[in-house]
């Protein structure tokens, strides 16, 4: 009884720890022409934001780390979408847009954490490193507010 408890007990133990260290499945998303062969420590930082007929310009503030750290990484006014940002991976990001329309101003924030991940060498036959996430999402979603 007790060898099948110490098997079964490490059979547990396997299936909690190897997770931990496997890369994250990338499945067939992974495009092996676009891969890096060495790990990449940066990529850019993609800000989706809105313009139309009233809003042609957007302030920005990005944050190296949360936004209430305060920990300001840059600030510029974009003049389209998307706004792309080259920063270091495996940072966590935020972002603070600036719309004005009809005299209110109006903020859009969002944050996301930019990877750099290994793909397993059996999905492109080689090393291959690609950038996952990183996607900041600030555009309004409505734009008559009266």
């Amino acid at each position: 009884m007790k060898k099948i408890f110490k098997a079964v007990a490490c059979c547990l133990c396997l299936l909690l720890v190897a997770p931990a260290g496997c890369d994250e499945y990338l499945g067939g998303t992974v495009n092996c022409d676009e891969c890096d062969d060495i790990e990449p420590d940066s990529a850019y930082l993609i800000i989706d934001l809105t313009f139309s007929g009233e809003i042609s310009t957007v302030p920005l503030v990005i944050y190296n780390g949360r936004m209430e750290d305060d920990s300001i990484e840059w600030i510029d006014t974009a003049y389209s979408s998307p706004y792309e940002l080259y920063v270091a991976v495996d940072r966590y990001y935020s972002v603070s847009a600036e719309y004005t329309l009809d005299d209110k101003r109006i903020k859009a924030i969002d944050g996301d954490k930019i990877y750099s991940k290994h793909v397993s060498e059996d999905i492109c036959g080689y090393d291959c490193w690609v950038i996952t996430r990183g996607i900041l999402d600030v555009r309004l979603k409505y734009e008559d507010f009266d």
